[in-house]
């Protein structure tokens, strides 16, 4: 719990990951091969695995939110385009200082609003109202930049 709890501060995040790892530990169980570690460097293997997953499934959401919905048939695809990258930089300028530190702490770290807000020592609604406003400012600056 301590592992996962230094990189998901949100404790029921981190409860239900702990349990994802000994669920995937006993179902693998029979893939452990002594010959390669230890059982607590496997357990480990596992977890970080779970909290790569974890990230990533919080990353594919903001591609899904901040992706103009026209062109979410093209991100799906996995037609990664540099343009595409540069408006979104061009973007993310646009926003406030504490928009982007949000953004990042949110979509790049992978916080939980809640885990945002204790970080930041600030409401949870400030958050989401900070959240919202530049994720609809990035909407606008992306639909006005890719007609």
């Amino acid at each position: 719990m301590a592992v996962v709890r230094k990189k998901v501060i949100e404790r029921q995040v981190a409860e239900e990951l702990v349990q994802d790892v000994f669920v995937a530990a006993w179902l693998g169980a029979a893939g452990y091969r002594r010959d390669l570690g230890n059982p607590e460097r496997w357990l480990f293997g596992i977890t970080r695995h779970k909290i790569l997953d974890y990230q990533r499934r919080l990353r594919r959401l903001v591609a899904a939110t901040v992706v103009a919905p026209a062109d979410r048939d093209l991100a799906e695809t996995g037609l990664a385009d540099a343009d595409r990258r540069l408006s979104v930089e061009d973007a993310l300028v646009r926003l406030t200082e504490d928009q982007r530190r949000l953004i990042g702490l949110i979509y790049g770290a992978g916080l939980t609003f809640a885990e945002a807000a204790r970080a930041l020592k600030i409401p949870e609604g400030t958050i989401k109202s900070r959240i919202n406003t530049a994720l609809r400012t990035l909407r606008a600056f992306l639909a006005r930049s890719n007609p």
